[in-house]
C-alpha cells in the first residue's frame, strides 16, 4: 500500500465514525463509552486517556510519531483539559453568566470542547483499529443509503474537505437514516453518545423496515400475478364458443 496524503487518510478515518457506531462489539478504544442500560452517574468520574487500540507503527500510510504524537498531545490534552476544568466549574456561579463573558460560561465552553475532542478522538483511533473494511451490515445500510461503497467515500471526502472540524457518519434517531454530518471545531460528542445507545435499535429498525418492504414487494407481485391469471382465464371464457343448453 503506498502513503497516501494525510488529509484524505485523516477525512475517510474520521468520517468512518459509523463503523464503531454501529458496531456490535466495543473498541477497546473506547471505554468510556456508554451501555444503553447502564444507570446515570450523579457525577462525572475523572476522564482517563484510554491507550491506543493498535501498534502505533502497523498502520500504512500514517507514521508511527504522528500517530502518537496525535494521541498524546491533541487527544490526551483534550483528556487533561477535560479535567482540569471541570474543578473551577463545579464551584463557579451559573448565575453570573451572561451573553458576554463569564467564567461560568468559558468553562462550560472549554468543558464542551474537551469532552467532545476527547469523544471523537477515541471513535478516532477506534475505527483506525478496526480496519478500513467496515463489517458487513454496516457495509449494506450504507450501500442502500449511498448507492454505493466508492460514492460513500467521495461524499465523506467531499465533506471533509469543506469542513473546519471534523466529518462523521452517524445514526439519526429522528430520521432513522445513517447522515454525514460536519462539525465546526469539536462541536460534537454527545451526539455520538446519543447515537451509540440508539445503535442497535436502529440497526434493527432498518432490518425490519428492509424485511417490510420486500414482504410488501413479494405481496405485490403476487397480487400482479393473480391479477394476471384472472385476466387471462376471463379472456379465454370470453373468446369460447357457447353452446346452447338445448338440443339442435
Amino acid at each position: 500500500m503506498n502513503t497516501i496524503d494525510r488529509r484524505d487518510f485523516g477525512a475517510v478515518a474520521l468520517g468512518a465514525a459509523a463503523a464503531t457506531l454501529l458496531q456490535g462489539r466495543e473498541a477497546d478504544a473506547q471505554p468510556r463509552r456508554p451501555d444503553a442500560g447502564t444507570p446515570l452517574s450523579p457525577n462525572p468520574a475523572e476522564a482517563a486517556i484510554a491507550p491506543l487500540p493498535f501498534a502505533p507503527a502497523s498502520l500504512p500510510g500514517l507514521s508511527e510519531r504522528m500517530l502518537v504524537s496525535h494521541h498524546d498531545n491533541n487527544y490526551g490534552g483534550a483528556v487533561r483539559k477535560l479535567n482540569e476544568v471541570r474543578t473551577p466549574l463545579a464551584s463557579a456561579d451559573p448565575a453570573q453568566s451572561g451573553p458576554y463573558w463569564s467564567l461560568y460560561g468559558s468553562l462550560k465552553a472549554a468543558e464542551l470542547a474537551a469532552r467532545n475532542s476527547a469523544v471523537l478522538h477515541e471513535l478516532y483511533f477506534g475505527n483506525l483499529a478496526a480496519g478500513q473494511s467496515p463489517p458487513g451490515p454496516l457495509a449494506t445500510m450504507v450501500t442502500h443509503r449511498y448507492g454505493s461503497m466508492d460514492r460513500f467515500r467521495a461524499q465523506m471526502l467531499g465533506a471533509a474537505k469543506a469542513a473546519s472540524g471534523w466529518v462523521v457518519l452517524v445514526a439519526d434517531g429522528a430520521s432513522h437514516t445513517l447522515e454525514i454530518v460536519q462539525t465546526e471545531n469539536h462541536a460534537m460528542g454527545g451526539m455520538e453518545r446519543l447515537a451509540v445507545a440508539r445503535a442497535g435499535r436502529l440497526r434493527a429498525r432498518l432490518r425490519d423496515r428492509l424485511r417490510r418492504q420486500q414482504a410488501g414487494l413479494l405481496r405485490r407481485l403476487l397480487a400482479k400475478r393473480r391479477l394476471e391469471r384472472r385476466a387471462r382465464a376471463g379472456h379465454a371464457r370470453a373468446g369460447a364458443r357457447v353452446e346452447p343448453p338445448w338440443p339442435r
